[in-house]
């Protein structure tokens, strides 16, 4: 492990790091906040190339994995873009697509220079010529990361602001830096992958904005520092959108790797009796509550089940527009709401009939249909489905054998 890094402002104790200015204030942090807060950029510990392996070996001991979802090593990362022998550029996702996810708009909203020290360090690190943050257009928090940005006239590294439509998979990586380049938020073809072809053609180092505010303190603060709360295999907090069936509903910050029981405790526990949980977002999975016993390692939004007709229509469904994964796409130009629901030990007869219910007391938009989504157990419909492929079997088996007698009888 690395020795602990002097900084200008004490370390955050206890779970409380990257929310530690609100959770001591109320108020987002402005930049003199920030500073008094968490001191300035520690840039000044890793001059020149000896101090940007610093860095990396800091980041790699810290054991700093994306937020984003795909839990990436951060160091490894950092590393690849550094190693290449040309200009690079770091980007910045700020958008949250899923539909039930809030943890990177409140961070951008309440402690936005984190993100942007991250991004900021995250540079440095991979001797970036540009940096960019991308947020949704149309999105709130746009103008509080605007506001942010112009406040920061220190910066070495000059922030571009990149507003993106707000799709889902506009959030995708790919997708960002084909807008950034083209116009276009679309995913791309894999490879060549962004850290080896992103913005302008340069490497790019593209991070979670929730991951660059962990980054912004491990710099200040050390690895050891960092490994303090959390595992030892998942080691760090994390934000994670607690909602449904809980007493307190919101973004919290969390040590990984606890009892996700604990986690609902934390949220101030259920409000109603529930039968599962909903763990991740559109590629998540519903577990019952025996079962969620587990650690919330690997994830970033968590919905408590409530009875369907009890669950806003907008929290189990998302309206998109564009081709995507998960079922998000575009039919006949027609716009299409994935809805998914708990179903466990339900007949699926008995869910589509909920489903309609929910449906028939919502204003739909215009032009929009529905699509059933989700995994549903149901068991007298599987049983007819395996019944109708065994005859379907049988038939082809005997199409098969007859067509070989009448060969070979010829």
């Amino acid at each position: 492990m690395t020795a602990r890094i002097t900084a200008a402002a004490p370390a955050p104790t206890g779970t409380q790091r990257l929310l530690a200015s609100w959770m001591e204030t109320g108020r987002p942090a402005g930049i003199g906040q920030h500073l008094n807060r968490f001191g300035p950029l520690p840039l000044g510990g890793y001059d020149g190339q000896v101090g940007r392996e610093k860095l990396l070996r800091v980041v790699d001991d810290s054991g700093l994995v994306g937020r984003g979802g795909a839990w990436f090593p951060t160091g490894r990362k950092l590393r690849t873009v550094a190693g290449a022998r040309q200009r690079t550029a770091v980007v910045a996702n700020g958008c949250e697509g899923e539909a039930i996810s809030e943890k990177d708009h409140a961070l951008l909203t309440v402690a936005p220079h984190l993100a942007l020290d991250g991004l900021q360090i995250a540079g440095h690190a991979v001797g970036a010529g540009e940096a960019i943050i991308c947020v949704h257009r149309d999105d709130p928090v746009a103008a509080s990361v605007a506001t942010a940005v112009a406040e920061r006239i220190d910066d070495p590294l000059p922030i571009r602001v990149v507003e993106v439509p707000g799709r889902y998979v506009s959030s995708e990586e790919s997708a960002l830096v084909n807008f950034i380049n083209t116009g276009e938020g679309r995913p791309t073809a894999k490879p060549p992958r962004v850290f080896e072809r992103g913005v302008s053609g340069r490497p790019t180092a593209l991070d979670n904005v929730e991951t660059l505010a962990h980054l912004a303190l491990i710099a200040r603060y050390g690895a050891d520092w960092f490994r303090r709360q959390g595992s030892a295999t998942a080691p760090g907090t994390s934000l994670f959108t607690l909602t449904g069936a809980v007493a307190r509903p919101g973004v919290h910050e969390l040590p990984l790797g606890l009892p996700l029981g604990e986690a609902l405790r934390a949220a101030g526990g259920v409000s109603t009796p529930i039968q599962a949980v909903l763990l991740g977002g559109y590629a998540g999975t519903w577990v019952k509550l025996p079962e969620a016993a587990r650690s919330i390692e690997g994830l970033g939004q968590v919905l408590i089940d409530k009875p369907l007709g009890a669950v806003p229509l907008s929290r189990l469904a998302t309206i998109e527009d564009s081709d995507g994964p998960n079922q998000i796409s575009r039919d006949d130009g027609r716009r299409r709401i994935v809805l998914s629901a708990n179903a466990q030990g339900r007949a699926l007869s008995e869910v589509v009939a909920d489903i309609r219910r929910v449906v028939a007391e919502t204003r739909l938009p215009e032009g929009y249909f529905i699509t059933l989504g989700g995994q549903f157990q149901a068991q007298e419909e599987a049983s007819r489905l395996v019944g109708l492929l065994s005859l379907v079997s049988l038939v082809l088996m005997f199409v098969v054998l007859y067509s070989r007698y009448r060969s070979a009888t010829l």
